[in-house]
């Protein structure tokens, strides 16, 4: 299995869509925590 992860970071375009998958996930996270004005989450 190490061996394809080494193999996929290889790959610039695979490394590059990785990168912003785990980039937009990031931000969804964190927005999610953001409270919103006028959303009442009760």
């Amino acid at each position: 299995m190490n061996a394809s992860l080494a193999k996929l970071c290889k790959v610039k375009e695979i490394r590059t869509a990785v990168l912003v998958t785990l980039g937009l996930f990031l931000v969804y996270r964190i927005g999610f925590f953001v409270p919103l004005p006028g959303v009442d989450l009760q």
